[in-house]
């Protein structure tokens, strides 16, 4: 991650590890183990056991199989400290405390970084251990023994998540509760749930020869989604005797930005073809285990989508209301639509519940481009070869940007008001600072620069992309400019020629090479016919592609004539 710092690998060091049940030392752990013992510590265990079990999520082939190996011995700390010295590198973790100190002769360490480590005989490909300790570890650098002594000095304070209240039958409590009130409280609200019951089933406003109507609709559904906000926000914001005085909301937040960077970890291992290795199953389904982003990016979804099925419910229902009466058979539907909502296919085709289970178990989505509901773009070629595998993995996500659509605190990402209030403070001064008046947009675009690149979206240079050894990459970038182009003019045709040329192209053996190539040209030449503002992509792709050609030629006569 860009918040990351690369660091250089650590001496043999001194090793104390402290759990509840007992202590482990070791004396002159090589650089390769204790490292990746430090990266376990990123997964917050609580235990030894803990530790030991997420030790193969960071094993490299220079370091033990298994934390066992490391032949740590069961000791009194006392004793272990008594052969400690100052002058050599040492270790200090805490599991009890969840804290970390470092002696004064260790080389320079952060909480967060990921630590380059040479391979051992010198040949082998450079490997990298991320560790990424929770924000309620401890970290002390460069101190004397005697600080192990020390409390810490913060207190120790990690937030139960308490999906038990968050989820299930106390959220649609919750929601009901305050949807009843607001239906009883509000004339207007109930005015609105009349004029648009007719409208529910079709989430798109009703087309309308009076631009009037069309333009009443979208106040009304203005109007009820200022209402939704309302009850979401009560519901984060108000603190509960269940959640010890705490709201909802401050449930949700504390671990999303380290669980990031934890599965960024192991990404990068997955990408190097290291073994896919989830933390263990008991660890994963603590309910003690933190929410990360796409857990509370769902739940923000799944509120949203139980105030709008409150709403159809109220509506329909009304004629039979009587005041506090329709409170549990209300939180009942909301129930059952939970309980679908969370089989649904959501982003990458999978449901809120896999999605959920995989980021709580720490490892990356990769996505299926064959399930239903997979994000991949037909027309896109670079996604055609994402799902051939050709650029590896393919890693899927929730960023969580529609958190923050309705400029309110309570639905945001970032964990405390002055965060929010300083973003929304940046956001505002970067807007003014790249405000462009609307004239000078249209001059820049009727005066394009000539000595400029011929691509809008795209830049490749003639040296080409690294490590695209057949070009393939280099075309499928550039390939997808046009096509974008293609998509605004909706020239699907087009699109349809081109893709299945580049398709034709990508899977030619040897002796096809030269055809399909010629091929490809001619679909670009008429291309750039039908559409003038194209020419100059298409000549410059079929130049790239004629140099290929030659490139491709001249490896392959080397190969028949080696000597």
């Amino acid at each position: 991650m860009s918040d990351e710092t690369e660091l250089a690998r650590c001496p043999d060091v001194d090793l104390i590890v402290v759990d509840n049940h007992r202590a482990r030392f070791a004396l002159a752990v090589d650089d390769w183990n204790a490292t990746t013992l430090l990266a376990c510590v990123s997964e917050d265990p609580s235990d030894w056991h803990e530790l030991a079990g997420v030790w193969p999520r960071y094993r490299s082939d220079s370091s033990f199989d298994d934390a066992e190996s490391l032949n740590l011995s069961v000791i009194d700390v006392d004793a272990a400290m008594m052969q400690l010295s100052e002058e050599r590198a040492w270790i200090f973790i805490d599991l009890r405390t969840k804290r970390i100190c470092f002696g004064r002769a260790n080389d320079p360490m952060e909480r967060d970084g990921c630590y380059a480590m040479d391979a051992i005989d010198g040949y082998e490909q450079e490997f990298r251990i991320p560790i990424h300790l929770p924000p309620w570890w401890e970290f002390h650098r460069h101190v004397d023994l005697s600080m192990v002594y020390e409390p810490r000095c913060s207190e120790l304070s990690v937030f139960h998540p308490r999906r038990d209240v968050l989820w299930g039958s106390e959220l649609a409590n919750g929601l009901a509760e305050r949807m009843i009130n607001c239906f009883f409280e509000d004339d207007g609200l109930r005015e609105l749930l009349f004029q648009l019951s007719s409208d529910f089933s079709d989430p798109e406003p009703l087309e309308s020869d009076e631009e009037v109507t069309t333009d009443r609709f979208r106040e009304m559904r203005n109007e009820l989604h200022s209402r939704t906000v309302a009850v979401h926000r009560d519901w984060l914001m108000t603190p509960r005797s269940d959640l010890d005085g705490r709201m909802p909301r401050q449930c949700l937040h504390g671990a999303v930005h380290w669980i990031d960077r934890v599965i960024e970890g192991q990404k990068r291992r997955v990408s190097g073809d290291a073994v896919f290795t989830p933390i263990p199953i008991a660890m994963a389904n603590d309910p003690r285990v933190r929410m990360g982003r796409s857990e509370v990016c769902l739940y923000f979804d799944l509120c949203r989508e139980l105030i709008h099925a409150g709403w159809v419910h109220l509506s329909l229902c009304s004629d039979e209301m009587h005041t506090g009466s329709e409170a549990i058979p209300l939180a009942s539907h909301l129930e059952k639509v939970q309980e679908n909502w969370m089989r649904m296919p959501h982003e990458g085709g999978d449901s809120a519940a896999i999605i959920i289970d995989v980021e709580r178990h720490r490892v990356p989505r990769i996505l299926d481009s064959g399930r239903e509901g997979a994000a991949i773009d037909c027309d896109c070629p670079i996604c055609e070869m994402m799902k051939e595998g050709n650029f590896g993995p393919t890693f899927v996500g929730i960023d969580g940007h529609h958190l923050e659509l309705d400029n309110e605190f309570a639905f945001s990402l970032l964990e405390t008001r002055e965060e929010w209030d300083d973003h929304r403070r940046e956001y505002e001064e970067l807007s003014l600072a790249y405000e462009m008046p609307q004239n000078a947009i249209e001059t820049s675009a009727e005066e394009p620069d000539e000595f400029g690149s011929v691509w809008k979206n795209s830049y490749v240079g003639k040296e080409g992309i690294p490590g695209d050894a057949n070009g393939n990459i280099e075309i499928s970038f550039l390939l997808a400019d046009m096509i974008g182009s293609l998509k605004q003019l909706k020239a699907n045709d087009a699109i349809i020629e081109l893709n299945e040329a580049f398709r034709a192209y990508r899977i030619a053996g040897r002796y096809e090479l030269a055809i399909v190539t010629e091929h490809f040209q001619r679909v670009l030449e008429s291309v750039a016919q039908q559409y003038s503002g194209l020419v100059g992509r298409s000549a410059d792709l079929q130049q790239r592609l004629d140099e290929l050609a030659r490139q491709k030629d001249a490896i392959d006569s080397d190969d028949e004539f080696p000597y």
